[in-house]
């Protein structure tokens, strides 16, 4: 009976021994795993940690709604702390305020440079009044045209390419306001000669009816020996063609509304009688040099 009772205690001894040893086996396998594991997810987080460090700025953020063409200031921007894969450089930046806006933006979006017009003419670029050039009657603020020139001989130019209507006016038609740099701007200067000089030539708009997606057109607009020799002889005439050219054209309005091209010729002629701006011809132009 002890003889028994011995050999089951050792086979229980033994089983007891054989389950410690497995468990024990196992929890250091399984400890092995979870610090692996661990490690892993420690090696993981750092890794994230890094990428989100090295994706983390400050940028400049539309504080409001703004539209196209609106200037950029404290106002209607502010800082605040951004996750993006951008190079810090493609974003807004303070000495970038004061620059013009070339797109729709809701509040909340990031602003980068290229959604400025400050490489189209920097410290350049300048607003100008823009009164005689024939609108599209279907024109509307912010409007993308490109300015061109129609000769009486069916040749067509574009002057300037790609231009926002600004400041329209109801109550003065064809009145507007476009962005121009330098070199823009006496190319137009040049054109209102150009519709001068040659009767029966118009400057008018046409419209990017989908401005974000088209391309600008190319400038094919050169001045011609006359429009150039008549701005050297005096330096002002673009100022007096423009003048004479919305006269033209405020006298074509008054004929289409009143159907008498006398009496808005009349009316037109004595205003610019008694503002001593008005002759005829190639007078028009070269009227007053003497007297400088």
């Amino acid at each position: 009976m002890r003889r028994r009772l011995k050999k089951s205690t050792k086979r229980i001894l033994a089983v007891t021994a054989g389950i410690l040893t497995a468990g024990l086996g196992a929890a250091a396998g399984a400890g092995v795993l979870i610090a692996r594991e661990q490690a892993r997810a420690a090696d993981e987080i750092a890794a994230m940690q890094s990428l989100l460090d090295q994706n983390t700025r400050y940028v400049y953020e539309t504080a409001r709604a703004v539209r196209r063409g609106e200037i950029l200031d404290e106002n209607n921007t502010r800082m605040v702390l951004a996750y993006s894969s951008m190079n810090q450089e493609e974003y807004l930046t303070a000495e970038d305020l004061g620059s013009c806006i070339v797109i729709d933006a809701d509040e909340g979006v990031h602003l980068l440079k290229n959604m400025t017009a400050a490489g189209e003419g920097g410290e350049t670029l300048r607003e100008v009044e823009c009164e005689a050039v024939l609108l599209n009657e279907n024109r509307q603020e912010y409007d993308v045209v490109d300015i061109r020139i129609r000769y009486p001989n069916g040749e067509d130019y574009i002057v300037l390419a790609k231009k926002e209507l600004l400041h329209l006016n109801d109550e003065v038609k064809d009145r507007c306001y476009i962005r121009c740099v330098e070199e823009e701007i006496a190319r137009l200067s040049a054109s209102y000669v150009d519709a001068l000089l040659y009767e029966g030539t118009c400057l008018y708009t046409v419209r990017y009816p989908n401005p974000e997606l088209q391309e600008a057109s190319v400038v094919t607009y050169v001045p011609t020996p006359g429009a150039l020799a008549a701005m050297r002889k005096n330096p002002n005439i673009a100022q007096k063609a423009s003048y004479e050219l919305m006269l033209q054209n405020r006298m074509e309005l008054e004929e289409r509304l009143n159907g008498d091209y006398e009496e808005a010729a009349g009316i037109w002629q004595s205003l610019a009688m008694q503002a001593g701006n008005y002759e005829t011809g190639e007078e028009k132009l070269y009227e007053g040099d003497e007297a400088q």
